[in-house]
């Protein structure tokens, strides 16, 4: 019976210290070489996020300008305290019941582009819509064909973006022209 009871044991052993401690340099290892690794790869996923959301926010500011220029009639000169040049454009929309301008800048915060619709009630403009783009820029800047924008038949917008979560890098210039559809007056 006690010979029996020296064979269990014998085969019941586990690991011995030092291979338990062999077990755990190995694990040490491996993790110290993958954890960098993994690191890395989630920094590149968010700049990679960070940069496909840019794209998109300009996209959408990009359609929105383009849709609008392509359906105006002309570019206004001026409507109320708004100007066309550097920084704004206003467009004048084809008439349809109601005579109607677009404002596009940076209307309502400095940082973002915002899209302001006007429609002539009783012979004056008032404000009927206005649209805030959730991009957030550095700058914003229209271009025209002609020296006078009134008579512009092509428009050229930089939209300027910060690289937010990209390191070491400048804002980058996202440059787009959009021709108006129709040239005729409705003044």
């Amino acid at each position: 019976m006690i010979a029996r009871r020296r064979c269990t044991l014998k085969h019941e052993q586990g690991y011995s210290l030092i291979e338990l401690l062999a077990y755990l340099v190995v694990l040490g290892i491996i993790i110290n070489v993958s954890a960098p690794l993994f690191l890395s790869a989630m920094r590149l996923s968010k700049v990679g996020e960070a940069a496909s959301d840019n794209l998109k926010g300009v996209e959408e500011i990009r359609s929105r300008i383009s849709d609008r220029v392509r359906e105006a009639v002309r570019v206004v000169p001026s409507t109320l305290a708004f100007e066309s040049g550097e920084d704004q454009l206003i467009l004048e929309m084809p008439d349809a019941p109601i005579a109607r301008r677009v404002v596009f800048g940076t209307l309502n915060h400095p940082n973002q582009v915002s899209r302001l619709e006007l429609i002539q009630k009783d012979g004056q403009w008032v404000p009927d819509f206005l649209a805030t783009y959730r991009q957030s820029i550095t700058g914003l800047r229209f271009s025209y064909d002609t020296a006078d924008p009134s008579d512009a038949a092509l428009i050229q917008f930089v939209v300027e973006i910060d690289n937010k979560g990209m390191t070491n890098t400048i804002p980058a210039e996202n440059l787009f022209a959009v021709a108006l559809r129709s040239r005729r007056s409705s003044r």
